[in-house]
């Protein structure tokens, strides 16, 4: 599994974690994406989460600050502006009829 980016400021960039490296284990066993989201879920219920990363032919272990658990972001409407997404996703009128 590749880490293509950190963002600055996040558990990971605090941990050290270089982007442009692999990831190669999750808490000790081999990295896949199940074990890397289950390590995550973890964190909500105190588990730990430590990576080690592979940088050419060198290897560092980190171990990430983070108890919030899976974070799954979504869409919410804010009342107090036009809704611009209804506006983008409406039909365009048909320019043939002009």
């Amino acid at each position: 599994m590749l880490i293509l980016d950190v963002v600055p400021g996040s558990p990971a960039d605090k941990a050290g974690v270089p982007p442009g490296t692999r990831l190669a284990a999750v808490n000790g066993r081999k990295a896949t994406g199940d074990r890397l989201r289950t390590a995550v879920a973890e964190t909500a219920r105190g588990g730990k989460l430590e990576l080690l990363v592979e940088n050419a032919e060198t290897y560092s272990t980190h171990v990430l600050e983070y108890k919030g658990g899976l974070r799954y972001p979504r869409l919410e409407r804010d009342g107090s502006k036009p809704d611009m997404l209804t506006r983008i996703l409406s039909p365009r009128p048909d320019a043939s009829r002009r």
